[in-house]
């Protein structure tokens, strides 16, 4: 279903409904900085590249966590938090130079976690979902406890981390979605 926020299209996610996208998006052994632009109405995921059940090389991020697995049980960098339930920008910095996860919402940051395996290669052979994730390997059916209600505007995400090119996507964005909101030029030296 689409609908838009400041008169660019949104994908609304109403529980069944998910983006699927194949065996794509590892995470391998690099950082990566994930940026998503959404309006979170009951929590779920909002990408994931992991199956329901214990298996390692599985991630999530969620709109009220995010989790990744370097073995089969172990939450490795897990972050917990509060969704605003309302427009965000969500930034995810997984940085596995400094072993750190960090949350950002619109500029703020939510929480750090440390990650205990960071030269774990996140190689899964399963889908990357958006909205949702997956049952089991390539059964296209999602689990029903992560499933997203809410609005996605925008996913980016690059294969670093690097605070210049996240702030020049962040500013773009906040300009972009929000500009009514925030000073021209937002600075986010943090």
């Amino acid at each position: 279903i689409i609908d838009s926020l400041n008169n660019y299209p949104t994908i609304t996610f109403r529980l069944q409904d998910f983006l699927y996208g194949g065996d794509i998006l590892d995470l391998g052994t690099d950082s990566w900085t994930w940026i998503i632009v959404e309006k979170t109405i009951s929590d779920g995921a909002l990408v994931s590249k992991s199956i329901y059940g214990g298996a390692a090389g599985r991630w999530l991020f969620c709109s009220n966590f995010i989790w990744m697995h370097s073995s089969a049980m172990n939450n490795d960098g897990k972050i917990d938090f509060n969704s605003k339930k309302t427009f965000n920008i969500l930034v995810w910095e997984n940085n596995r130079n400094n072993s750190k996860n960090k949350l950002l919402a619109n500029n703020v940051i939510c929480a750090e976690s440390n990650i205990v395996a960071p030269n774990y290669n996140y190689d899964y052979n399963c889908n990357f979902v958006i909205g949702g994730f997956l049952t089991g390997l390539n059964t296209g059916t999602l689990y029903s406890g992560r499933r997203y209600n809410g609005k996605i505007a925008e996913i980016i995400a690059f294969n670093n981390v690097n605070d210049s090119l996240r702030n020049t996507v962040y500013n773009y964005l906040a300009e972009k979605y929000f500009p009514d909101f925030l000073e021209p030029s937002v600075s986010l030296d943090i």
